[in-house]
C-alpha cells in the first residue's frame, strides 16, 4: 500500500519526460493481401527517466512521403526499464491503395521518408499518461533499384 502511495505520489509530482526514439531496427512485411497487409517494425527507444514504466497502448499513424500508409492500435504489456533502451515491436496495418499508389514513385527516388505520429500510454502502479511520439525515418531504396 506504501509503494502504491509512493509511486503516485512521484508520478503526480513529475511528469513523465518523452521516450527518445533512437532507430527502427527491423522491419519486415508480414501479412500480403490485397486489401490490406501488415508490416511489423521493431522501435527502438532510449527512457529518460529514472523509473521503470510500463508501456500498456500504442496509437501510431504511418505516412510514406506525407501519404498516409496505414496505422496501428495495440494493447500491449511491455516493461521499460529506468534510463536505457528498450525495442517496442509494432504491428502496422497498411492501406494496400496506399501503398501501391505510393511505390511506384517511391522507386524512382533513392531515399523515402516514413513518417510514425501517435501517442503511447505508459506508467505504473495503475497510474498511466498519454506521451506523444513523431518520428520521421528517412529510408534507401537502393536495394530495390
Amino acid at each position: 500500500m506504501i509503494v502504491c502511495l509512493l509511486t503516485t505520489l512521484l508520478l503526480s509530482c513529475h511528469s513523465v519526460k518523452p521516450l527518445e526514439y533512437r532507430k527502427c531496427a527491423h522491419w519486415k512485411l508480414n501479412k500480403l493481401e490485397f486489401s490490406q497487409s501488415t508490416l511489423d517494425l521493431d522501435l527502438v527507444y532510449f527512457n529518460p527517466n529514472r523509473i521503470g514504466l510500463m508501456l500498456d497502448q500504442v496509437e501510431l499513424d504511418v505516412f510514406l512521403n506525407g501519404k498516409s500508409l496505414g496505422n496501428t492500435h495495440q494493447r500491449t504489456q511491455i516493461h521499460i526499464p529506468g534510463k536505457q533502451e528498450f525495442t517496442l515491436p509494432v504491428s502496422i496495418n497498411l492501406d494496400m491503395k496506399n501503398l501501391l499508389g505510393n511505390a511506384v514513385s517511391s522507386m524512382m527516388n533513392e531515399k523515402v521518408k516514413l513518417r510514425t505520429v501517435g501517442k503511447v500510454r505508459v506508467g505504473k502502479a495503475g497510474i498511466y499518461q498519454w506521451i506523444p511520439l513523431d518520428i520521421t525515418n528517412e529510408m534507401s531504396m537502393s536495394p530495390f533499384r
